[in-house]
């Protein structure tokens, strides 16, 4: 145990002194960012837009008093407002670092108290209380709205002598009771008492090596084991056993975790998933094993060798070291972020972990550093999704920030119908880019709209965007599948759902026109008809309804067929369209043979026949001097035994929904039977007038007034003709 001290003490003091840190999903440290001598801005926009350009997604910023500074007043918080605009400048996301350096003390003050070896204490002290109230609380305060991720300290498990049994001294060590107070003081102040419920505070950096062999104590498991120990126990700490009372949870919403294995070597991948797996078991075994709680691993890498130093590895072997890396972090479902320790190599401070030389000349491992940390329009599996990678590539980073994880995952992933990607850091705040059917397109949170989507279920709710946010009036709107929504002053963030569906709709056509009918649809303040010339679109739009729930369209032709929906509207736009509609206009039956008038005999049969031609269905009604006949819907009638009460005209009329066609009537005349009864009554039938004649070839003249029967005189009348005469 003291050799390995010894070791530990090259590694960890080199880091501790000249704060080399590391960031994000994936990011690097730079280093200094402020010069803690001077307040110079280290950290300047060049260098950011080399980090994006790097295609680094997050920079770990370490937020450390400036000498002549004792808390956090406006001067100092200038320095870091530089600092982190500078970032979101360039697209780049922000880790910020809250360790021994944000507020003065030494390691005797912060392991006050510690109940490891001061029975009857709690861990709790002046000091631990001093960095949650004096640095925590104001830095959080102040960067909350840019800033997501707080790391609070820095390798709390790192110490450089053992001078007794269960006595550790040097570099950043803290007792895990003093450590389990320090999350509590700060996980309190931010989440209980200011409600800052959108950032994450996660416990720094556990520092992690393998060079005198590989356990769960040298991954840093033991540490985080025993600050949960301790903090459970209230006769040793109690300070997780407070949150848990108080507010039903540990006091840190994630686990952070340095590693620094194989120094000398090749690193497998599999040593790095156990060094991973060690720490994250120390975590549900107190949290439980779905526990939602992510590993951030703010620090790994292997500094490479050259003239002026020995302790390293090869610029070959920096690259495998960094390909094997990544990779076993993209493998671990749990770590949800990984920084690159660091950038560029630094001469001064004898640090030789850069991707790239002092003189910023790339190192081959650079080019794997890319890779690794590109992560715009990728799947999972390295392929590309060309749609939502040109829109990234046409905003660029400085609108969109980097890949992150928001909810759907840092890659492009599916979501409902289509696919998406989380971004964040840029100008456009929390973006997912939204790849489907109805093109490409963003939901940020300018204005508010993607953290009302994400908190009112908008997938299920809203559906998938139709357009980007566009001004409209004094306000802003996107539109969306299922409505719209707005942004003003006034009303702040407002869904408005289109309208349903309306229901019901039926079309009948008739003659040149069609008549439509629908359902109103509650909250509709109109309608928008729309039609086509074949089955499922395209539709065009025929008519705007304000009021009514019928529409007459005499625009079509007869014997063409039409297609037709109906879209709700209202000030959300249209809804769905309706249940699709059909209908044929024609024009009425083509008359084709009339019928022929004819003269018939009494009691004789007679026929009359028809025909027409229909696009639809049609039928025949035979009428009689105007009225239907009864049961004579044939083309043809007939009549058996033709009497005089038969005589008149006859028609047929051919019907379909299109309307009515008339035959020419015909006319059927009947000559009757005129008998002579006994005394010479003259006997008939029918509507016809009677004429007399003395000459068998006339003339005939009327008897006015005869009506049958007729009763002749014969002795006045010795000779005469008689016959019937019809007369219109």
């Amino acid at each position: 145990m003291k050799f390995e001290t010894k070791a530990i003490t090259f590694l960890l003091c080199l880091h501790w002194l000249l704060v080399a840190r590391a960031a994000g999903p994936y990011g690097v440290d730079v280093g200094w960012t402020v010069d803690h001598t001077s307040g110079a801005i280290d950290f300047t926009a060049a260098m950011a837009s080399q980090l994006s350009q790097g295609e680094v997604g997050w920079v770990r910023v370490e937020a450390a008093l400036v000498k002549g500074h004792t808390n956090w007043d406006a001067t100092m918080l200038g320095y870091y407002d530089t600092v982190v605009n500078n970032a979101h400048n360039a697209g780049l996301q922000v880790l910020m670092l809250i360790d021994s350096a944000a507020w003065p003390g030494n390691q005797a003050a912060w392991c006050t108290n510690n109940s490891e070896n001061n029975p009857g204490t709690n861990g709790d002290n002046a000091y631990v209380e001093n960095y949650a109230t004096n640095a925590v609380v104001p830095l959080v305060q102040h960067f909350h709205d840019r800033v997501k991720a707080y790391e609070l300290w820095n390798e709390p498990n790192c110490w450089t002598a053992n001078p007794s049994n269960g006595v550790y001294t040097g570099a950043t060590y803290i007792y895990p009771s003093n450590f389990g107070w320090l999350l509590t003081r700060s996980w309190e102040a931010v989440h209980g008492a200011d409600q800052f419920n959108d950032v994450t505070l996660f416990s720094g950096g556990l520092f992690g090596l393998n060079a005198y062999g590989a356990s769960y104590s040298a991954a840093g498991g033991q540490y985080l084991d025993d600050t949960y120990n301790t903090g459970t126990n209230v006769m040793k700490g109690g300070s997780f056993a407070h949150t848990k009372a108080v507010y039903n949870a540990y006091p840190l919403d994630g686990i952070g975790q340095h590693m620094y294995l194989s120094q000398g070597g090749l690193v497998s991948s599999n040593n790095f998933r156990q060094y991973e797996d060690w720490v994250h078991q120390a975590l549900t075994k107190y949290e439980g094993t779905n526990s939602p709680k992510k590993t951030f691993i703010t620090e790994f890498g292997w500094q490479t060798t050259n003239s002026g130093n020995a302790n390293g590895v090869s610029i070959a072997i920096q690259d495998t070291n960094l390909a094997t890396a990544f990779s076993a972090i993209h493998a671990t479902p749990y770590v949800q972020m990984a920084i690159w320790f660091d950038w560029e190599d630094n001469p001064a401070g004898a640090l030789w972990y850069g991707v790239l030389y002092s003189s910023g000349v790339a190192k081959p491992s650079y080019t794997d550093f890319q890779l690794a940390e590109r992560f715009e329009g990728m799947y999972p599996n390295g392929t590309t999704n060309v749609a939502i990678q040109t829109y990234y590539s046409h905003l660029g980073q400085s609108s969109l920030g980097c890949p992150s994880d928001l909810g759907h995952g840092p890659w492009v992933t599916n979501f409902l119908t289509a696919l998406a990607q989380d971004y964040y850091g840029g100008a456009h705040s929390n973006v997912t880019v939204i790849a489907s059917t109805n093109g490409t397109f963003e939901l940020n949170n300018l204005y508010g709209f993607w953290g009302y989507y994400q908190a009112n279920h908008g997938g299920t709710n809203y559906g998938l965007p139709l357009d980007n946010a566009f001004t409209n009036g004094s306000g802003r709107r996107q539109d969306f599948a299922l409505g719209c929504l707005t942004w003003d002053s006034v009303n702040q963030v407002v869904w408005h759902a289109l309208p349903s569906v309306p229901a019901s709709l039926t079309a009948t056509p008739s003659n040149a026109q069609v008549s439509l009918v629908w359902s109103p649809v509650s909250g509709a303040s109109g309608y928008n008809v729309k039609r086509a010339s074949v089955t499922g679109g395209p539709y065009t739009n025929l008519a705007n309804i304000v009021a009514p729930t019928n529409y007459l369209d005499t625009t079509v032709n007869n014997g063409v067929r039409y297609y037709y929906v109906v879209a709700a509207t209202n000030t959300a736009g249209e809804g769905p369209a309706s249940v699709e509609a059909t209908a044929l206009p024609v024009a009425p039956p083509l008359l084709g043979v009339p019928p022929w008038s004819q003269t018939v005999n009494q009691g004789a049969a007679v026929q009359f026949s028809a025909s027409a031609s229909s696009l639809a269905a049609m039928t025949c009604q035979w009428l009689f001097n105007g009225a239907p006949i009864s049961g004579a819907q044939a083309t043809n009638y007939a009549i058996a035994s033709v009497q005089p009460a038969n005589l008149g005209n006859y028609a047929a009329v051919f019907n379909n929904y299109g309307g009515a066609s008339t035959s020419t009537p015909a006319l059927l005349l009947v000559r009757p039977w005129l008998t002579f009864g006994q005394h010479g009554v003259l006997s008939w039938s029918g509507t016809y007038t009677l004429e007399r004649a003395t000459n068998i070839l006339g003339p005939f003249s009327d008897l006015a007034g005869a009506v049958a029967p007729y009763t002749n005189n014969a002795a006045t009348n010795l000779q005469q003709y008689f016959r019937l005469e019809y007369k219109n």
